[in-house]
């Protein structure tokens, strides 16, 4: 039961990138399902992302594993080594427009894969450094302009310059209706438009720029954010179910 269990999941989540090539007439769509080997955690996924290369990356709660369309490569935490993956369970998976993933993970802090090198850089909250990760739990991970990276953590958000490796932040303030809603952030949308979404456990807000947002929408505990083709705004949250903006 648990093998097939796997293999259903993750042939149901590929068959988003593999209709066209599975339609066997049009309004049909079958599934093909995948072998996957007992030590590949896929069981466990938490997110999934595709690369410009086509390569799949699920991320789990057993490290991050890589399938190719032939076999899998699973990366895990090494103790003592900096190079290897942060942390282990994983909550995010952003694929940049420069080649590299970033992972972002519920304790283990932010991680970025290079593929020239087979190797991660991590970065860590450290209570000592005010540019340092605010949080180790991130929970979500948006790419805008020159590669600036805003990511939701469990003590605000973290704008992450690449070029320099440090960070600003953005916090809730009492009192400022302007501020961050809640500084539990749970997940980021940048949408077609260009406006970037923040979820928090107050609810969906809307970067306005200059350090501002906007009044809370939609259920309190969101937790996911999705834009569909019709350009709306789907809002998953953990205690409301969906709603739709």
């Amino acid at each position: 039961m648990r093998s097939l269990l796997r293999t259903s999941l993750l042939a149901c989540l590929l068959a988003a990138g593999t209709m066209a090539s599975a339609q066997q007439r049009p309004g049909m769509v079958s599934f093909q399902r995948v072998a996957m080997p007992d030590q590949v955690p896929a069981h466990l996924s938490t997110v999934m992302v595709q690369d410009a290369q086509g390569l799949l990356w699920i991320g789990t709660q057993d490290g991050l594993v890589r399938y190719d369309g032939y076999g899998y490569k699973v990366f895990r935490p090494r103790p003592g080594d900096p190079g290897a993956l942060g942390g282990s369970y994983i909550r995010a998976l952003h694929a940049a427009r420069d080649g590299r993933l970033w992972v972002g993970t519920i304790s283990g802090g932010l991680s970025v894969f290079d593929p020239r090198t087979e190797r991660f850089t991590q970065y860590r909250h450290d209570p000592l450094r005010k540019d340092s990760l605010a949080n180790d739990r991130v929970e979500g991970i948006a790419e805008l302009a020159g590669g600036v990276l805003w990511l939701a953590t469990d003590n605000g958000l973290s704008i992450l310059d690449p070029a320099s490796g440090r960070f600003t932040h953005y916090r809730h303030v009492e009192g400022d209706s302007g501020s961050l809603a809640n500084n539990q952030v749970r997940s980021v949308l940048l949408d077609r438009e260009g406006r970037l979404w923040v979820a928090s456990d107050a609810g969906l807000q809307r970067w306005l720029g200059d350090g501002r947002f906007s009044a809370p929408l939609g259920p309190a505990n969101a937790i996911r954010l999705f834009q569909d083709s019709r350009g709306r705004i789907w809002i998953g949250s953990s205690r409301q179910g969906a709603a739709v903006y």
